[in-house]
């Protein structure tokens, strides 16, 4: 009995390591692996939906434009981001997407609950840099971070440390 006593208080720490990979960032990856994550005020924000990851991108070909929308919710925590990026005439890796002060970009985080929801998309800084970007494969993917204010909603909304590998875009 003793023995058995002694397995389990050693097991627990690894079972507990175990349950708790969902709470902490996804590794930056470009594979495609469908994956999302941040923190939002310091707190992890992994995208989430009814059944699964609920991230994808949007890709429109315009005459020498590229417009491209980045969607991740987590809809159990009740939070979305979108981003969107205008380039000319294509994503360019590495490149560092300015989603202050330069008109090609877009950004929203919406933070909803039963008494209503609350917008940031004014930006006062931050970037989105493309690491991948392979159209055939259907492969997006990059790293970004912002600071927004809300024209109605208190605050401001601090997201760091962000990154997605999408694997799902839509055309």
């Amino acid at each position: 009995m003793k023995s058995l006593s002694v397995i389990v208080i050693l097991a627990i720490p690894v079972l507990l390591s175990t349950c708790r990979e969902d709470d902490e960032l996804p590794p930056i990856t470009m594979e495609g692996k469908g994956t999302f994550g941040c923190l939002v005020n310091g707190k992890l924000l992994i995208s989430l939906g009814p059944s699964g990851p609920g991230t994808h991108a949007q890709v429109f070909h315009l005459p020498d434009t590229l417009a491209v929308n980045i969607y991740a919710g987590n809809y159990i925590e009740n939070q979305t981001i979108f981003i969107s990026i205008l380039a000319t005439p294509d994503l360019q890796i590495n490149k560092i997407y300015d989603l202050y002060k330069n008109s090609c970009c877009g950004l929203q985080y919406l933070k909803y609950d039963e008494e209503g929801s609350c917008s940031y998309e004014l930006p006062t800084s931050g970037h989105v840099k493309i690491s991948r970007w392979d159209e055939s494969k259907g492969i997006l993917a990059g790293t970004f971070q912002f600071t927004a204010e809300s024209d109605k909603c208190p605050g401001t909304v601090v997201i760091t440390e962000g990154r997605f590998d999408i694997g799902e875009i839509i055309y």
